[in-house]
């Protein structure tokens, strides 16, 4: 689902950038430059993390992968898979409820990076 369908805008009128796992990474250039040019020149007020059940990338975090960059990529924060790992341990929780509550973690911690 896009953006436009998702919020009941006009296409095209919401600035967005994807990643893999929606990450908010501090060595990331793409994203520092996204995030600068969005606040600086047209101004955006509003900036949103999303992110999605059934992720991919999150997916790929919990479980591992072994390609390089993508290893590099989804191992620069494990803040959100060590707060997982530690909640459903307590909670008990099934394999797709702690994949459910890493998406929600890795949200959170995006949006603490977002403000540093």
């Amino acid at each position: 689902m896009t953006e436009d369908i998702l919020t009941g805008s006009r296409p095209g009128t919401i600035f967005v950038h994807r990643n893999i796992a929606n990450l908010v990474s501090f060595n990331n250039v793409g994203i520092a430059t996204f995030l600068e040019y969005a606040l600086v020149h047209p101004k955006i007020k509003d900036v949103i993390v999303c992110g999605h059940t059934r992720c991919g990338g999150i997916a790929a975090l919990e479980n591992g992968v072994k390609e390089n960059y993508i290893a590099d990529w989804l191992g620069v924060d494990p803040e959100a898979k060590t707060a997982a790992d530690e909640l459903a341990q307590k909670q008990r929780l099934s394999p797709d409820e702690k994949l459910e509550l890493l998406t929600m973690e890795n949200v959170r911690i995006q949006l603490n990076h977002q403000e540093t």
